[in-house]
């Protein structure tokens, strides 16, 4: 996957698909995890197939995150849809953006290194990612707690 275009509002309240992204750290090569991966390839068939019927009214600018008739999505669909969804499954509503505070944190405690993190979200400097994701939850600190054990046993 290819993070290289944001999607900004302007002033004028129209959305412009920007061919760059907030800082250069931001533009990045990921791989797809295979459930994603095929998510996507199911929505670019879907994306073809409007195409040949509605030739005329597609807007064809090579994304994938678009509406019917391909237009780029707005972020704040995104947002508001998913505060939506969580209402509508009777979960506790948090913002779109706090899944990726979720991911970090589950990468953190599979022991994914704060470096490969940095990278992996697209931060120009560690130290943000050190302040944001940071914490540590009970389970790690047993963890470093038995280390510590370790390092101190007495054979």
């Amino acid at each position: 996957m290819h993070i290289k275009h944001t999607v900004v509002k302007m002033r004028s309240g129209v959305y412009l698909a920007k061919d760059s992204t907030k800082n250069t750290s931001s533009l990045r090569v990921l791989p797809l995890i295979p459930i994603v991966g095929e998510y996507l390839r199911r929505v670019k068939q879907r994306q073809d197939e409007y195409k040949q019927v509605q030739p005329n009214d597609y807007n064809d600018n090579g994304y994938i995150c678009t509406y019917l008739n391909g237009e780029v999505l707005k972020p704040d669909f995104l947002s508001q849809h998913f505060s939506l969804l969580l209402k509508k499954k009777g979960l506790r509503v948090i913002r779109f953006h706090d899944l990726r505070h979720s991911a970090v944190s589950n990468l953190l405690a599979s022991g994914v290194s704060m470096k490969e993190i940095q990278e992996w979200v697209g931060h120009a400097d560690i130290a943000t990612t050190m302040n944001i994701y940071g914490h540590i939850d009970m389970s790690m600190k047993r963890k470093i707690a038995t280390k510590l054990d370790n390092a101190f046993m007495i054979s």
